[in-house]
């Protein structure tokens, strides 16, 4: 059915357990066996019998993305704002403006666990870059609601990005 059916049916409370999934928050990691299951119902990432897989994956993905210096973890806001005059693939390349390994094993830290660290978090949030700021304030989503006061020092960050992220972070909860 359109989607427009399905959220209907959603909202009667009418559709099975796969299909009510479509409708829910994604976990931070999926894997699926995509010839036993085509349609990629069954997660497989929280399984001990593919933690070997799942970690190879992460291995080889985590490889391409520093080989390439992958950008995308930055909102484009901030990556236009710290780039300046270099083009971001000139940005990308420098290390010292954009610690590309240290912003994955941040990211890694708050959105692989099922909530993150406060440590981690509080570190996120007080962190010199804005991109890992940024990031702190989209794991806050996900700490527990009394979080919130940590995250008002970060509506005044001089980052929109991190101030709109942080803002967001606050009245969900």
């Amino acid at each position: 059915p359109a989607m427009k059916e399905w959220d209907r049916l959603r909202r009667e409370g009418k559709l099975n357990a796969v299909q009510a999934s479509f409708f829910q928050p994604k976990p931070a990691e999926q894997l699926f066996d995509c010839i036993a299951d085509p349609d990629n119902v069954r997660n497989l990432a929280t399984e001990p019998a593919h933690r070997g897989t799942l970690a190879r994956f992460r291995a080889a993905n985590r490889a391409h993305l520093l080989r390439i210096r992958d950008t995308g973890f930055m909102p484009e806001a901030i990556l236009r704002e710290l780039s300046g005059d270099r083009s971001p693939v000139e940005f990308s390349r420098d290390d010292a403006a954009y610690p590309l390994s240290r912003i994955i094993d941040t990211i890694d830290r708050l959105q692989l666990a099922p909530t993150p660290a406060t440590r981690d978090l509080q570190a996120a949030l007080r962190d010199p870059l804005p991109t890992v700021r940024f990031w702190g304030a989209i794991a806050a989503l996900r700490s527990p609601p009394s979080f919130s006061a940590d995250l008002t020092p970060l509506l005044g960050d001089p980052t929109p990005s991190v101030r709109l992220a942080a803002a967001f972070a606050v009245a969900r909860h």
